[in-house]
């Protein structure tokens, strides 16, 4: 033991020098607004130290992806060297012993996830950076086509200047401000865009959003044509905040940027303040981005809005290459209840991954309103009999519904011949009429012919008012001997206000007309507010969820649960990990949690966790 926590400790000690060693180069693209207000005041004092900030940064040349990749090959060498040691730990154990769960193991394997977190955002940075360079190289080539000449950087930075300078002074002058001290405030928050430095450009813009002054729009609006992605992220943050439809505009003309926070931060702003019409296509494009979790951030926004003309491009994204993309994709088509997504989101039962699977099966159950049976721990030939058994029953269940349409159009079209069989005789003896006066006796027959046959369609239609008397006549222990399916279609035929994921007994019950409590608690679970439902026990929660057909597991916390119902999204550890520390603050507020503003990325990220 001692020799697995020198050799853990060896191993922890390799991991902090590479990130020491990579601290500059990461530190340069991934600057977060965390480490940006640490550095505010400490800029403001210290000239020295402000002109030596700034200079680490200016590190970042064009050889940034070779730096990059050779930190990535650097990692990549010590991930193969930890599985080398965690296949010779193994050894030392039975297999009845599992291995893995020795502590020595585990700590291995974290430290193989931490260099492979690492490598993933190198990565991102990679794609971003060319990504840049091919815009920029695009806008040349543009530009000479055009004959157009290309503006430089400096000359765009003074028109931005310029722009916010004379935005502030209207803003400044027309605004409402309760007291002139806060009005001062303002002013000086906002000139601090108007600072050299871009790290005390994203503090001034992230104040702005704290104090939330609709004037702050334009102004915020304008400093985001300094082209900054780190500073336009947290200008979507603070125009969020502040919540001005003027700032949709924005969201629209920024939702290509480069860097993927930033378009995410477009689609948060687009889904809380655009209409359908402006939004929904929008998020229909972001399904088909580069970037995964701009693609599961558009999933999601288009099942919360409940757009079902976006359920053939949900249906695509259930083929997508990254897992969370394709759970998201199910749970949208679980959320606006697209039955034509069935038979596809029955394919994704066979999916590699196992939380695809089973949230698969749970949008199965939710849109079909039927408890069917699955294991979704299954492999190989069983997985695949069980999918092609649950193909069959659905494609058995559509086809009983088409005849049942069908039928009922033969007996609509049935009754209109009856109803119309008159018409054709008196215009044919009209005809007659018109040329012999013995046709008379023809009309008068053929006009007996059908009077005697009315009474044969009056008859019809008293034995179906006889069948819905005897319908009418169901007692308890008829319905208990009949399958859901049955009770559906009972309450479809009666027009009795009904869901088809409720229970058989919840079905039966309204057939024979009794209230119960359960369903009397349905129509107040929509004035349920956030201390209601902290009161309430996780069982309680589970039960709301399921009653409004919300997608979540029984596994959820009494708080994701509680979020859930309430519309406020749950965010994994892996997610708040991609994102800046505006965000984090932003859920904060959004969620009423106790923090400060000073807190460390991972101090939030803990909080929003709940751990």
């Amino acid at each position: 033991m001692e020799k697995d926590n020198k050799k853990s400790a060896v191993m922890n000690g390799i991991a902090k020098v590479f990130n020491a060693g990579g601290t500059g180069v990461v530190f340069a693209y991934d600057a977060t607004s965390s480490a940006l207000k640490k550095a505010y005041s400490y800029m403001k004092k210290a000239g020295k130290a402000k002109r030596m900030f700034t200079k680490g940064l200016a590190t970042v040349t064009t050889s940034e992806v070779k730096q990059l990749k050779d930190k990535i090959g650097q990692y990549e060498r010590k991930i193969k060297a930890l599985y080398f040691e965690i296949g010779k730990e193994g050894s030392k154990h039975s297999v009845s012993e599992s291995p893995l769960e020795a502590e020595s193991v585990r700590q291995l394997i974290a430290d193989v996830r931490e260099y492979e977190k690492e490598i993933k955002r190198f990565e991102d940075r990679i794609v971003e950076i060319k990504e840049q360079k091919r815009a920029a190289s695009e806008q040349k080539k543009e530009a000479k086509k055009t004959g157009k000449k290309v503006v430089k950087k400096e000359d765009i930075v003074r028109q931005v200047r310029k722009g916010i300078e004379n935005t502030i002074a209207k803003s400044v002058r027309h605004a409402e401000f309760d007291s002139l001290s806060e009005r001062e405030v303002f002013d000086k928050v906002a000139k601090d865009l108007l600072d050299n430095e871009m790290e005390i450009k994203i503090l001034a813009a992230a104040e702005l959003g704290k104090i939330g002054n609709p004037a702050a729009v334009p102004i915020l609006m304008e400093a985001a044509r300094y082209n900054n992605s780190n500073l336009t992220s947290e200008v979507i943050n603070s125009l969020i905040s502040i919540n001005d439809p003027q700032a949709v505009e924005l969201f629209k003309g920024r939702i290509n940027d480069p860097k993927f926070t930033v378009r995410i931060g477009c689609l948060r702003g687009l889904y809380k303040m655009a209409d359908d019409d402006v939004a929904i296509p929008i998020f229909i494009d972001g399904l088909r981005d580069k970037h995964p979790e701009v693609r599961r951030t558009a999933a999601t926004f288009i099942g919360w809005r409940d757009y079902t003309d976006a359920a053939p491009s949900l249906i695509q994204a259930l083929r997508d290459n990254d897992m969370r993309v394709r759970k998201a994709a199910i749970a949208a088509l679980s959320n606006i209840k697209e039955e034509t997504a069935v038979m596809s989101i029955i394919n994704a039962l066979g999916d590699k991954e196992l939380e695809v699977r089973e949230k698969a099966y749970d949008a199965i159950r939710v849109i079909t309103g039927e408890d069917i049976k699955f294991d979704a721990h299954t492999y190989g030939k069983e997985l695949k009999n069980s999918i092609n058994e649950i193909k069959d029953w659905w494609q058995q269940r559509r086809l009983d519904k088409a005849e049942d349409a069908e039928y009922e159009e033969d007996s609509v079209a049935a009754d209109v011949v009856v109803d119309t069989a008159v018409e054709p005789d008196e215009v044919e003896s009209d005809e007659v009429e018109a040329d012999e006066v013995e046709s008379d006796e023809v009309e008068a027959d053929e006009i007996e012919v059908v009077e005697a046959e009315e009474p044969e369609v009056v008859e019809t239609e008293e034995e179906v008012v006889e069948d819905e008397v005897e319908e009418e006549e169901y007692d308890e222990e008829t319905l208990d001997g009949m399958l859901k399916g049955d009770l559906l279609e009972i309450c479809r035929d009666r027009n009795i206000d009904h869901q088809d994921s409720m229970s058989h007994e919840e079905l039966k019950n309204l057939i024979l007309g009794i209230e119960t409590e359960e369903e009397e608690e349905k129509f107040e679970i929509e004035e349920y507010d956030e201390e209601t439902l902290d009161g309430m026990l996780k069982g309680d929660l589970l039960e709301i969820c399921r009653d409004r057909n919300i997608d979540h597991q029984d596994s959820m916390s009494h708080d994701e649960l509680k979020n859930l119902i309430l519309g406020i999204p749950n965010y994994d550890e892996e997610t708040l990990d991609r994102m800046l520390k505006g965000d984090l603050l932003e859920i904060c507020r959004d969620r009423n949690i106790d923090h400060q503003d000073s807190m460390s990325h991972d101090e939030l990220k803990t909080l929003i966790l709940g751990e």
